[in-house]
């Protein structure tokens, strides 16, 4: 499902939605707009009856619209049937619901430099929907090449991890690379001396030993994807993840939903939100 608001950034979310439609294999997607639910007073009900009667109800004229929008951007991908939806009522409830009506697999919505109201409201979405959630940056173009998975070695990276090599064998040249933040005990950065690079080097060497172990137990092939160990020297697992995406070019970034220790309840902790703040540039799926 799509989420649009009528706004330039629905070219991007269907050109996106284009895009993946092959390589996720999409069967169905809803092209979905909410109407907020504005009630009028009564003795205004008759006025704007004869002022809207000459013309097509609001959400045909809106749903005409998308499907127009839709042809242009998003294109007739073969054996994707496509649905226009337009509906009225509180945009948080009506997304929840329509998520779980139509047994949505990827909500895909727009992450826009500066939100407001619809923004923050899928984003509340977002935490409560039964699926995964593709966050996509306004004037974002459709190419992946470049892939980052923070994992932080539990079940849900692995799942993030197993989406990107899938990603990567339906996708032209497409590379992979894992990013684990190696987390620094609280001594470090309260007392100085404890911050001894022969103590940094057995924190490393354990993360890597990790690795291995993390793939080998989730029988994950290691060809074809690239190995990057950052110390949390910040104390800030997203200000690293974040710096790392940008400063790396990175076209898409894939986190689990939830993880442990630092990565704990990832996807309704200030953690994912502070990424989707930070990554305004970089699609982020984030994966149940």
């Amino acid at each position: 499902m799509a989420a649009l608001d009528l706004t330039p950034n629905d070219e991007a979310l269907l050109t996106f939605s284009g895009y993946l439609s092959r390589p996720f294999q999409m069967e169905k997607i809803y092209f979905l707009h909410i109407i907020p639910d504005f009630t009028q007073p009564g003795e205004m009900d008759e006025e704007l009856r004869q002022i809207l009667q000459p013309v097509l109800p609001v959400d045909e004229q809106i749903r005409d619209r998308l499907k127009k929008e839709v042809e242009a951007h998003f294109g007739e991908p073969s054996g994707v049937e496509q649905f226009v939806d337009v509906v009225e009522g509180k945009p948080y409830q009506k997304m929840i619901h329509w998520v779980d009506v139509k047994n949505v697999e990827l909500l895909i919505a727009g992450n826009k430099k500066v939100n407001k109201g619809a923004g923050i409201a899928v984003r509340r979405v977002a935490r409560n929907a039964p699926c995964n959630v593709l966050f996509v940056p306004e004037n974002t173009r459709p190419s992946i090449r470049r892939i980052m998975v923070p994992v932080d070695f539990s079940d849900n990276s692995s799942r993030a991890l197993r989406v990107a090599t899938d990603l990567k064998k339906n996708l032209p040249d497409v590379t992979v690379t894992t990013v684990h933040i190696v987390p620094q005990p609280a001594a470090v950065y309260y007392a100085p001396e404890f911050n001894d690079p022969r103590f940094s080097k057995l924190l490393m060497q354990t993360a890597r030993e990790s690795q291995i172990s993390f793939m080998q137990k989730n029988r994950i092939a290691e060809e074809g994807v690239k190995e990057e160990f950052i110390e949390d020297t910040y104390a800030n697992i997203p200000r690293h993840i974040a710096e790392y995406a940008q400063t790396h070019g990175f076209d898409l970034i894939i986190m689990g939903a939830t993880g442990h220790s630092a990565f704990n309840n990832l996807f309704f902790s200030s953690v994912t939100e502070s990424m989707i703040e930070r990554c305004k540039e970089t699609p982020i799926l984030v994966v149940r």
